[in-house]
């Protein structure tokens, strides 16, 4: 899953990914980007195990996170 940090006034992408685990027990990999990070989100993405990227994102920063997450998906159907 790959979200935007912030997504309005109420949610924002740690929320999104919190609701998605939730609701659907899946724990897959996450990336969520910013053009800000700071020590709070480092701390509840961490907590989650979900990586955090500052925008813009590079191409190949983004193409290796996902290379990462169908690696991790062929591992778990073996």
């Amino acid at each position: 899953m790959v979200a935007d940090y912030q997504l309005g006034a109420d949610r924002d992408g740690v929320d999104l990914v919190e609701i998605i685990h939730a609701d659907t027990g899946l724990t897959g990999r996450a990336l969520i980007v910013t053009a800000h990070i700071d020590d709070r989100l480092k701390e509840r993405a961490g907590a989650l195990n979900v990586s955090v990227e500052r925008k813009p994102i590079a191409a190949q920063t983004l193409r290796n996170f996902l290379e990462r997450c169908t690696e991790s998906d062929v591992q778990a159907a073996e």
